[in-house]
């Protein structure tokens, strides 16, 4: 599968949301994952089934930023296909349910409370 083809990450993540399959477990092994500002917008992105394009024009980068991104996100987490990327972002508390129904990393400082901030604000669109 190319990057590009967003079909198959949001229809996992859309799974999962409306119970279709299981969510994964929750992992501790994310305790100290921190994410850029624009990892987080990209995972979001490839999570609700939007292309690279629409994700670099959202964000205003170039799409060559948003596959680096990409990819950078899937070897820090271990992640072998953009599908495999969402199933970690719900293991690492990251994607999912709202954060009052699902644990969420616990981050430090003020990268923490970004993070924090991005994702409670994602969750109230």
């Amino acid at each position: 599968m190319k990057l590009g083809s967003p079909e198959r990450p949001g229809a996992v993540h859309r799974a999962y949301m409306l119970g279709e399959i299981p969510p994964p477990e929750h992992t501790n092994d994310g305790a100290d994952l921190v994410l850029s500002a624009g990892q987080y917008e990209v995972l979001r992105g490839l999570a609700g089934g939007q292309d690279l394009p629409w994700i670099a024009a959202n964000g205003r980068v170039h799409v060559d930023i948003v596959r680096r991104d990409v990819r950078a996100l899937m070897a820090l987490v271990g992640a072998e296909t953009p599908e495999h990327l969402v199933r970690r972002g719900w293991e690492l508390g990251v994607l999912g349910p709202a954060p009052d129904k699902a644990p969420v990393p616990r981050l430090s400082g003020a990268q923490g409370e970004l993070l924090m901030g991005l994702i409670q604000a994602a969750t109230h669109e």
